[in-house]
């Protein structure tokens, strides 16, 4: 993906080395619904990683103003007051891209909301790159104007195809620092909040990931509420090292499915846990995939069910950075 965010990938479809283990029977304490587990981490799946919603990731980077971008010069941000970050003379306006690489500018199209600047959403190919000839919808930006001592806080409503596929609120706070938004690693405390709720025609998901960084150590918590279940997590790397480790939990029903990885997007090993046993092994290397069945062969919807839970690993970051990223850019 281009201006420094990562495009996630699916590990389901990558070459798959099965290794087995034991007699190919699960013991009766291991038993899970498979096929429902499966339908509903496809469920999550295809709503935070939906062609609408990678269409509003890839582009967030670039939503700037003529007077505003990624390297910016900080805003003042005085303490205890209101703050708006987004650029008062430029509300009520929509932003566009007149080629693939281009970076957005003010147009002459009506229909922005007036307390808001409006970016047109383009569809994207494979390596996220807009196709200026297909506008599919718009993202609004507004200010939640809530009162921060170093912060800010933005409103973000995405409409794709007349549907609402992202609806959510981004606030951030520092301490420790100067009262500036920096863009940088200047505070003893970076706290940044993603709430509200991502949709695609069929389903919804409620969302919220609070990141900190503290002391170079980046930590971000998610819950992400569906129809189906709910996953909650952890997960923290160092601002200096691509090392990361997550600790992820998936509950169902009854069943509770647990993930604890480290490594690299690249390289890394998940282990995955059913009811509290141990249940399958994910090994990611850049070539290959090997799920490992710690108590059994597992079969292709067993397989399936311990990628979606590594592929956490990779989707929350990758959300959470997309997410934020058209605000940050302001």
């Amino acid at each position: 993906m281009k201006d420094g965010t990562v495009r996630s990938t699916s590990l389901v479809g990558v070459l798959i080395l099965l290794t087995s283990c034991g007699d190919g029977q699960a013991p009766a304490d291991v038993m899970f619904d498979v096929a429902g587990t499966s339908e509903a981490l496809v469920a999550v799946r295809d709503v935070v990683m939906s062609p609408a919603l990678d269409a509003h990731v890839a582009l967030a980077p670039r939503f700037t103003t003529p007077d505003a971008g990624p390297a910016a010069a900080a805003h003042p941000m005085p303490a205890t007051e209101r703050i708006g970050v987004l650029p008062a003379e430029y509300l009520g306006t929509t932003f566009t891209l007149e080629a693939a690489e281009a970076s957005y500018q003010p147009s002459e199209l009506a229909g922005a909301p007036g307390d808001a600047l409006r970016y047109v959403v383009y569809s994207v190919d494979d390596s996220g790159v807009p196709v200026v000839a297909s506008a599919i919808g718009h993202a609004d930006l507004t200010d939640d104007g809530v009162e921060l001592e170093q912060g800010f806080a933005v409103g973000v409503l995405v409409t794709v195809d007349d549907l609402v596929v992202a609806d959510y609120s981004t606030s951030f706070e520092a301490e420790g620092g100067t009262a500036a938004l920096a863009r940088t690693s200047a505070f003893d405390h970076i706290g940044l909040n993603i709430a509200g709720v991502l949709r695609t025609p069929t389903d919804e998901i409620q969302i919220d990931l609070v990141t900190g960084t503290v002391n170079g150590i980046v930590t971000t918590e998610f819950t992400f509420v569906s129809g189906a279940g709910t996953m909650t997590g952890e997960m923290m790397v160092e601002e200096s090292s691509t090392l990361s480790v997550l600790q992820g939990e998936f509950q169902l029903g009854e069943d509770r499915l647990t993930v604890t990885a480290n490594g690299a997007p690249g390289a890394f090993a998940a282990a995955i846990a059913v009811n509290g046993n141990d249940w399958a092994t994910v090994s990611v290397q850049p070539a290959s995939i090997t799920v490992t069945g710690d108590v059994g062969v597992l079969d292709s919807t067993e397989q399936s069910v311990a990628l979606r839970m590594a592929e956490y690993f990779l989707m929350v970051p990758n959300l959470a950075s997309g997410l934020v990223a058209g605000v940050l850019a302001q």
